[in-house]
């Protein structure tokens, strides 16, 4: 699931302080199977965050309801859901209406991010105050302090100094179940890069498990230089693959986003394109940093995770505001048949190929394979409803035939006779319905047009054993009217069938013998 992302860049464009056991010049050899611990591959801290589960307690309590389809709410969370019962109900009601008025988002699953933000800045526990001085902290945050003085007055009645630390246990679990994914994708990204293990020194992620979110929810947000990632309950860690390697590729992208921004003007063909998207995520607007981070991220993830067709993802990233995607995209796939660079070294001049010459062929390209799309996605629709009128065709043929089967089975041969009718009106070929009409026919004493019936039957691609029948019927028809000859030959072709006849084959070769020997006005009508 791609992670909630509040990105609050307080941008120090010094040099990244790098740590690395080989050169990024270098393509590097596979990783050896003694790898080092997951703390010497990246600045990582795992934290159990009591602020956090208060500030989740809280939500909780304020009628935070929300869980993804399919998935069950976590035990620890509908345990504190059951602790909070009974509470001050003039507290509860304050909680909810300040969620109720404080919503910003008709996907409720978003609410929860900006909430865990405000945690992160508030004081530890019992505390939870909100910092004074204003003017640094991020923006979208400053209208839901008032819910920290909530959270403070709920604290207590809620008991959660007590109860957090029985809750420790299970965090600490999660963080284990964690470690082999978070292991996995590093290394799948450091191949990538063609780099060995390295750490940026001055970059910090700190790892938050939250078992009061909804499952598989991934939120990050980043503070200066340290990468807070919290991550509700799972049901398997593994789900949240690609949303936590997003954000450990931020940890190696940024520093070379930042030195690349820092030592050039402002990309007014850039932040022109990507205004004008009409998908536009608020987020992009006049950010020149965050675009090129994110389209780079976003291209990566692309090529080590492909997706069916990777169009239709460019061009919903690059209509959301991405626009330097196309471009890093496509110098990806060079990249990997090169080999030559490592992919620090390589972003370099992928950077500098960005320029306004490049941008209009992008937008260029995206048009085109909108149209190409569209085009597709039409064809697709007529094919959907070419599929849908054959297969109504085929209920409404199975639907008739069955009807009619029912009717001559109750005697109410004119019923299903118009039933078949409209059957062949629809299917003209259809077998089944050229047999059922001779035996409709036959029944009601029509023999020339029973006749004709089966002799289609006959001459078509039945199962051979509706062919032999109507062969046999024919036989009987013509035997009736006196044509023992005509009568004799139908009988015989019976027997000159192949395979399970199911019975006609006796029945005919018992017919021939009721005829009696071939007389010998029969002959001279056969020409023998």
């Amino acid at each position: 699931m791609t992670p909630i992302r509040f990105l609050t860049f307080l941008l120090l464009f010094s040099a990244p302080v790098w740590c690395e056991e080989t050169p990024a010049e270098d393509p590097q050899p596979p990783l050896e199977d003694s790898q080092p611990a997951l703390e010497d591959l990246v600045n990582i801290t795992f934290k159990n965050d009591a602020r956090v589960f208060a500030v989740m307690t809280a939500l909780n309590a304020a009628g935070f309801d929300y869980e993804r389809s399919g998935k069950t709410i976590s035990p620890e969370r509908q345990a504190v859901r059951q602790q909070l019962e009974g509470l001050d109900t003039d507290l509860i009601l304050r909680l909810k209406t300040y969620y109720k008025s404080h919503r910003r988002y008709r996907d409720e699953g978003r609410e929860s991010a900006d909430y865990i933000s405000l945690a992160l800045l508030l004081s530890e526990v019992p505390d939870l105050t909100f910092p004074e001085e204003t003017d640094h902290l991020p923006a979208d945050i400053l209208p839901l302090r008032g819910f920290a003085d909530l959270v403070r007055e709920l604290y207590a009645p809620a008991r959660v100094a007590e109860v957090w630390p029985s809750y420790l246990k299970r965090y600490e679990l999660e963080v284990e179940r964690y470690r082999p994914v978070l292991e996995k994708l590093i290394y799948q990204t450091l191949r990538y890069f063609r780099i060995g293990p390295r750490r940026v020194l001055d970059r910090t992620i700190i790892f938050i498990p939250d078992l009061l979110n909804a499952k598989d929810t991934v939120n990050a947000r980043n503070l200066e230089r340290v990468y807070y990632v919290i991550v509700g309950p799972a049901d398997d860690p593994a789900e949240n693959y690609v949303a936590l390697q997003h954000e450990y590729l931020h940890v190696l992208i940024d520093p070379l986003i930042e030195k690349y921004v820092a030592r050039m003007e402002e990309d007014a063909n850039l932040l022109r394109l990507a205004n004008k998207q009409p998908e536009l995520k608020p987020e992009y607007r006049d950010r020149t940093l965050l675009i090129l981070a994110e389209s780079m991220i976003e291209s990566l993830i692309l090529r080590m995770h492909p997706p069916d067709d990777p169009r239709r993802e460019i061009v919903g990233f690059f209509r959301q505001g991405l626009v330097a995607l196309p471009s890093f995209y496509r110098h990806l796939v060079e990249y990997e048949s090169s080999g030559l660079l490592s992919f620090p070294a390589y972003a370099e001049l992928l950077l500098q190929d960005l320029d306004e010459d490049n941008l209009k062929e992008a937008e260029s390209a995206i048009a085109a394979m909108e149209d190409s799309l569209a085009e597709e996605a039409r064809k697709l629709q007529e094919a959907q409803a070419r599929e849908r009128q054959r297969v109504e065709r085929k209920n409404l043929i199975i639907s008739l035939l069955n009807e009619a089967g029912k009717l001559m089975a109750q005697k109410q041969f004119q019923e299903a006779e118009q039933r078949l009718e409209e059957l062949l009106r629809e299917d003209p070929g259809n077998t089944s319905g050229l047999f059922y009409m001779a035996q409709v026919s036959s029944m009601t004493g029509d023999l020339k047009r029973a006749f004709v019936y089966y002799e289609r039957v006959s001459n078509s691609n039945a199962p051979v054993w509706v062919r032999g029948l109507s062969l046999v019927r024919m036989g009987r028809i013509l035997a009736s009217q006196g044509s023992m000859t005509e009568a004799r030959k139908r009988f015989q072709q019976v027997l000159g069938l192949e395979g399970d006849l199911k019975g006609a084959r006796k029945e005919a070769a018992e017919l021939i013998v009721d005829l009696g020997p071939e007389r010998k006005e029969e002959k001279e009508e056969s020409g023998e």
